[in-house]
């Protein structure tokens, strides 16, 4: 989950997943899978920002290393 601000000032946490598309126009808006439409206060490149960090964590937390350029699993403990 990424946390984001809409522009009544509420905090929630959204399943980057179902971010379809974000534009600036020029209030930032998110458009979801279902089709539905949120306004929030951060910039584009920061809710970019917000997905990218997300899915590193994600990745990271299975053991693969997203930096790499042919990424791949880690070796377990145990395995090395």
């Amino acid at each position: 989950m990424i946390r984001l601000t809409r522009i009544s000032r509420q905090v929630v946490a959204l399943n980057p997943d179902l971010i379809e598309s974000v534009e600036e126009t020029p209030d930032t808006t998110l458009t979801l899978t279902s089709g539905d439409k949120i306004l929030v206060l951060e910039p584009l490149d920061r809710v970019v920002e917000e997905v990218i960090a997300y899915r590193r964590m994600l990745l990271s937390a299975v053991g693969v290393d997203p930096t790499h350029p042919h990424p791949h699993p880690r070796p377990a403990a145990g395995d090395r």
